[in-house]
């Protein structure tokens, strides 16, 4: 019996990877952008977390 396939590769010319680009320069500006986003979005994670924290106490308080 034959075995199974694996999955196709993509069609087309791959990527290289990220090693081949080398370090990230320092100040550039799309890796400074993400990075402001994420913290960002982490910081309305917390106070997200923090507001259901401070609801469940109040609860549990009665």
């Amino acid at each position: 019996m034959a075995q199974p396939a694996g999955p196709a590769p993509p069609a087309g010319p791959q990527a290289p990877h990220a090693a081949f680009f080398g370090p990230v320069a320092r100040g550039n500006p799309v890796v400074d952008s993400f990075e402001a986003e994420l913290r960002r979005v982490l910081s309305s994670l917390r106070r997200l977390r923090g507001a259901g924290e401070a609801k469940h106490d109040l609860h549990r308080l009665g």
